[in-house]
Formats: C-alpha cells, sequence, structure tokens
C-alpha cells in the first residue's frame, strides 16, 4: 500500500457532510447485507447503499442508514472507548486494530496488542457484541503477525476472537482480472480454513502501485474484478461482510457531481448494484427504504401491492459513462412514491421515462433535473407521474415530454403553498392536472392538443409555443398565461378561467359553456365567446386587447368598475359581433357607487355588427343611486355613462335593482368554428 493510501486512512477519511441524511432503521435485502465501506462520511456510505459502514474510529455513528461497526484503530484509552461503544445502539461487532503490522499505521507489536486485547475482551464479556480480529494486510509480514496473535488467543481461554479480518491489495493482472478474483477469493478461504472463523475483508481492491495504467484502464479493471469477486463473497456463508477500498482513484466507488450528489463510476456501478441497461428490479410490493436506486439504462418498477411514499429514499438516472444517452424507466403497475426530502436526479445525457398504468409520486423532493423526463403514451402508459409539495425544489435545465394519453399531477390538494418547475415542456397530447398552486417557467412547445385541469391556479410564467393544435382549459381554477404565447392552435376554455396577462399569438380563443376569459394581456386573434362563455377583461380591473371579438347568445361580456379611472376595458383591433341574447353585466368593486356625470370608456373596437339601441342584447346591471345607466354611445363608442334619473313619467322605465333590457337582434350569418 503506498503512503499517500495510508495518510487517507490514518486521518480516519474524515468528509464533511455536503448534505442532509436521512436517520432511520433500514430496509436490506438479504443477498447484499454484507457490502459495506470504510468512509468518514454518512452521505457518501448512504449514497452506495452501504448496509454496513465503518470509519476508522469508536466514535458515534456519524448518521449512516445501514448497521455502524466501531474500531480500536489502535490501543490506548481502552476504557473510555468500551463505554462509549456499550452505550450505543444497535452494535452487533467491534472491528480490532488496523494493520499493527505497519508503521505507518496501528504498528503494534504482538505482545502490547494481546495486552490490550485481554482488556477489550474483558469490557466487552456478556454483551453479545462479537469482536473481529485485528485486520492485517495479506502481505508476509501482516500473515505473520496474524499468526502469532491468533496463537495467543487460541491458548487463553479469556481472550476473545470472534471472526478473522484482513485487508487484500492484491497484485494487478491487466490481462486477466476475472483471474485475480478468483485468486482473492482463494485467499478469502485460506483465512477461514486456517483459522477456523467467519471471514471480515475490511479493505480489498486492485491498485495499479506502479503508476502502469490509466485510471479509466484501472476502473474497467476493478469493475471486471467484482463481477467475479462479488458472487463469491455473497456465496460463502461464511464470509460475514466485505468493505471495499474507495479513496483512490483506480477504485474509487463514486465522484461528486455538481450539485453535490455521489454519482457512481465503472467500478461503482457494480459494487452499488446500478440497474443497467437489460436490468429491472421490482419492488414487488415492498419498499427498500432509504436507498439510491441508480439507473443506467435500467428499469425500477413495482408490479406487487400498492406503496405508499416509502417505496425508495432516491433515485439517479445517468448517461453512459462514454457520454452517450442512456434510456432508463419507471412505473409498473402498483402505485408507488419516494421517501419525502429524497431526492431525483437525471444527469445530462439520461433520459427517464415514466412507463405502465401506475401513478409514482415525487412529493417534497429535490429534483436536479438535466437530461429528460418522459412520460410515455400508448395503451400500456396510462399512468400518471405525480410531483407535489411546496418543499420541492426543482433545479436544472432538463426538460420534460409528455406522449399522447400520458399523465402529468402538479401539486396534492393537502398543499397551500406553491412549488415551481423550471424545465422546457414538450406537450405531444398528454394531460395536466394541477391540484395545488404550480408555476411552470420553462418553455412548453405544444406538438398536440394538450388539456389542462386546474383544480387549484397554474401560473405559466414560460412561452408556450408550436404549430399544432392548441391547449383545453378545463377545471374550476385560473390558468395564468404571463408569457409571450407563440402557439398557432385554438385555446378552447372549458371550465373555470384562463387569464391571459401575456399574450397568444396563435389562433382563436373559444370561450365556452362554463370557461371565463380575463386578464390584461393581448390575443392576436378572436374570442369566440360561444352560449355560457364569460368574457372578463382585466385583473379587477384592467384591459384585454384582442383581434376581434364574436359573443353568442347566451355568452357575457362582465365589466367591473371600480372607480371612474378605475375599470376593465375590452380593446379589439378589429370587428366586434354580437348576437341577440348577449349578455353585458356590470359589477360594482369596492362598494363604488357611480355618479351622474362619471362615463366609462369600456370598449374599442374598429367596427361593430349588431343592434344595441343602448344594450348589449342583454343588460345586467345593479341600481344606481339617484342615477341612472346611459347606453346611448356605448354602440358608437363603447362608452357606458350615467345620468341623472328623469322625472316620472308614462314612458320612463325604472331601475330597480338587478334589470335586463332584452332587445333582439338579427341573427349573425356565418359558420362558427367548432367548441369541441
Amino acid at each position: 500500500m503506498i503512503s499517500i493510501l495510508y495518510v487517507i486512512r490514518a486521518t480516519r477519511c474524515w468528509i464533511a457532510l455536503t448534505a442532509i441524511v436521512f436517520v432511520c432503521s433500514p430496509v436490506v435485502f438479504s443477498q447484499d447485507t454484507k457490502r459495506g465501506i470504510g468512509a468518514g462520511d454518512g452521505f457518501l456510505a448512504n449514497s452506495v447503499n452501504s448496509r454496513w459502514a465503518y470509519d476508522w474510529n469508536y466514535d458515534s455513528p456519524n448518521a449512516y442508514n445501514g448497521e455502524y461497526v466501531p474500531m480500536f484503530w489502535a490501543g490506548g484509552n481502552l476504557s473510555t472507548k468500551i463505554n462509549a461503544i456499550k452505550n450505543y445502539s444497535n452494535i452487533n461487532y467491534v472491528l480490532g486494530f488496523n494493520e499493527p503490522e505497519r508503521s505507518d499505521q496501528a504498528n503494534m507489536t504482538v505482545a502490547n496488542a494481546v495486552s490490550q486485547w485481554a482488556t477489550i475482551s474483558n469490557g466487552f464479556a456478556g454483551t453479545g457484541i462479537k469482536l473481529v480480529s485485528p485486520a492485517v494486510s495479506d502481505t508476509v509480514s501482516g500473515r505473520e503477525w496474524l499468526a502469532d496473535f491468533m496463537a495467543e488467543v487460541d491458548s487463553d481461554p479469556n481472550l476473545v476472537v470472534d471472526e478473522i479480518a484482513f485487508h487484500w491489495y492484491g497484485t494487478v493482472n491487466i490481462n486477466n482480472p476475472t483471474a485475480t478474483a478468483n485468486s482473492f477469493l482463494n485467499k478469502v478461504d485460506q483465512y477461514h480454513t486456517t483459522y477456523g472463523r467467519n471471514v471480515w475483508v475490511t479493505e480489498f481492491a486492485g491498485l495499479d502501485f506502479g503508476g502502469n495504467y490509466t485510471t479509466e484502464q484501472m476502473q474497467e479493471w476493478n469493475a471486471t474484478f467484482l463481477q467475479t469477486a462479488i458472487p463469491g463473497l455473497e456465496s460463502r456463508s461464511y464470509v460475514t461482510r466485505y468493505g471495499w477500498w474507495n479513496h483512490n482513484d483506480d477504485s474509487r466507488l463514486a465522484t461528486k457531481d455538481g450539485y453535490g450528489l455521489w454519482r457512481p463510476t465503472q467500478v461503482g456501478d457494480y459494487y452499488n448494484k446500478t440497474l443497467l441497461s437489460g436490468d429491472s428490479r421490482d419492488f414487488g410490493g415492498s419498499p427498500v427504504g432509504l436507498d439510491m436506486m441508480y439507473l443506467r439504462g435500467g428499469s425500477l418498477i413495482n408490479d406487487g401491492s400498492t406503496l405508499g411514499n416509502n417505496a425508495v429514499g432516491r433515485i439517479y438516472a445517468m448517461a453512459n459513462h462514454d457520454g452517450s444517452t442512456a434510456t432508463s424507466s419507471m412505473g409498473g403497475t402498483g402505485d408507488w412514491g419516494m421517501h419525502s426530502w429524497g431526492s431525483v436526479r437525471v444527469e445530462e445525457g439520461a433520459s427517464l421515462q415514466k412507463i405502465g398504468t401506475n401513478t409514482v409520486t415525487w412529493r417534497n423532493l429535490d429534483l436536479y433535473h438535466d437530461g429528460e423526463i418522459r412520460l410515455l403514451g400508448g395503451a400500456g402508459n396510462t399512468g400518471t407521474l405525480a410531483i407535489s409539495g411546496s418543499g420541492t425544489n426543482a433545479q436544472g435545465t432538463g426538460q420534460l415530454r409528455l406522449d399522447s394519453g400520458s399523465h402529468l399531477k402538479l401539486g396534492n390538494a393537502a398543499d397551500a403553498n406553491s412549488f415551481e418547475l423550471p424545465y422546457d415542456i414538450q406537450y405531444r397530447a398528454g394531460r395536466v392536472t394541477v391540484d395545488s398552486p404550480v408555476t411552470l417557467s420553462g418553455v412548453g412547445t405544444i406538438y398536440n392538443q394538450t388539456f389542462f385541469t386546474t383544480n387549484d391556479d397554474l401560473t405559466v410564467d414560460g412561452v408556450l409555443a408550436g404549430n399544432n393544435p392548441g391547449i383545453v382549459k378545463l377545471g374550476v381554477a385560473n390558468m395564468i398565461l404571463n408569457g409571450d404565447n407563440t402557439y398557432v392552435g385554438y385555446t378552447r376554455v372549458n371550465e373555470g378561467t384562463l387569464v391571459v396577462n401575456g399574450s397568444i399569438g396563435g389562433n382563436d380563443v373559444l370561450v365556452n359553456n362554463g370557461g371565463t376569459l380575463g386578464g390584461t394581456g393581448k390575443i392576436a386573434a378572436m374570442i369566440d365567446a360561444n352560449n355560457g362563455g364569460i368574457v372578463a377583461p382585466g385583473n379587477s380591473p384592467g384591459t384585454l386587447t384582442a383581434g376581434s371579438a364574436d359573443f353568442a347568445a347566451g355568452s357575457t361580456l362582465c365589466i367591473e368598475l371600480l372607480s371612474f379611472t378605475e375599470f376593465d376595458r375590452l380593446v379589439l383591433n378589429g370587428p366586434l359581433v354580437v348576437d341577440p341574447g348577449a349578455i353585458l353585466q356590470i359589477q360594482l368593486l369596492g362598494g363604488y357607487m357611480p355618479s351622474v356625470g362619471d362615463s366609462f370608456d369600456v370598449l374599442d373596437f374598429a367596427s361593430f355588427s349588431g343592434s344595441f339601441s343602448g344594450s348589449f342584447g342583454v343588460i345586467e346591471a345593479p341600481a344606481l343611486t339617484n342615477a341612472q345607466w346611459d347606453f346611448a354611445q356605448f354602440s358608437s363608442d363603447g362608452i357606458i355613462g350615467v345620468t341623472a334619473v328623469p322625472e316620472p313619467s308614462g314612458a320612463a322605465v325604472s331601475l330597480l335593482g338587478m334589470f335586463a333590457i332584452v332587445i333582439y337582434i338579427r341573427k349573425r350569418k356565418g359558420s362558427r368554428v367548432s367548441t369541441a
């Protein structure tokens, strides 16, 4: 072992935690309970799904999800160390001295070690905690030291060694890592046979001591080595634990990405059980606790019973090592969700696809997205990706894609506060449902007609673009468009309110029965208000501009008046067409009561088609105090005035409370755009 490695180990590899880690009892799998790591960084140990960990020290566990194993790195101050360890919970094993045969490590004679081991043996007597021998290097001097030490132990019933540990850094045969792995496994067998005890390999790796190979070559070599070594260790019942040496580039399991998350190397893919192309992991109705699931072309599904939001802790979808795109997937038939305050990472060059008929929930998590998240469509992919929680922290420059038949659900009815998704989104005929306040700030491209159901407010700060069919607004809440949108398809407002504060540069906006159009923006084409549709310019109040407007019988133009200088306006660059029975509704805000002489220029239009005679077909307006509404200039100039009430006469019409004046006008000619 080269000296720099031992310097790292002598300082116990303390690495400052750079992220919050989870602390709870882990759910582990029987096939890999042996797998661990030596690390002073709990986040690293958790990120490589270490089932056990040690940090060359006896100090209190460092926020590991898995089992913590304390160590007596060297002798001295044993009573303090023993008492501290006995006060920890869930301690099953204690590791002995670290490479005591080496002068740059524990540096202990056999006699010294035996003397101190007597104190250790006595200190843990009756606790049920098992003692693992000092871990020597698998060198001539290391093997000799261990043989002498164990001879003393076996001759003294007061000295207890329950299991044997050693370190292995074998000679690298660059052309045949499989042969080297088999040689390593033979060493494991020898330690078991020699001492008749279960075995711990607490450090092992292939390292290029001579500097003959590149890091890439050694990473590939170690990855191939592990494909033989790990199954061999797992299959040997007398191997209790093994821990990979992570602290050298040749063997490093993970490196940090730009978000401070640990990302598997080529070696880490095999040690961490990354799901590679062709691999599939089925929860089968059983959660995996706080594990990080790494995908590099693999699939993560649940075809078992429904799971709550505790199926998995974190997901990391990666590109291939050569930078090419790796397409991974998640889904299944049984619903599942991630732990709150977990994370999803989709890196550049990675595609994470939602498949299946189930719902996958991401709630209150960190979303670090620079690749593609795609919701597949088709008969077998009718499920939902649900992203919710005001604690959701979405970062990155990635994009989402909604295929035909897919469903993106944003928010949860229990959430009062909003969150933001900053990503570009491709809308290819999927559905979006909003159940709590959400803001979309990326560019949305409309490829096929897309349905937005807003059960709570959806704010679109980004631009909606595209040269294909437009959007359909459903749901009782608002959809607020703040960007300068360029999509050319029709906009259909079937339910709730579409608020245009930016602009719509495409085709007509169809306001259908149950829908309302408002806002202070600009609509390049026509507002087509159908029976039951409402046009309510402004944001209480304000001005809405459009190319033209067409009001069918039963449609409503709603004008709000806040003062004689603050009121709604509808400005048209083209004609205004009004059908018989169209409704003009006037509402007063903030207790305002117009006075005689007030006037309100609420409509501008290039030309008018329809008969007014002081009305909009049907007028709904509140009664005024000692005044009356005057519509004499409405058909010509769009102005509503307030005049004095004339002296009573037989011809006068008194405005008492809410009233309606119905003027029948000729039916327009020409066809209308379908409201479907």
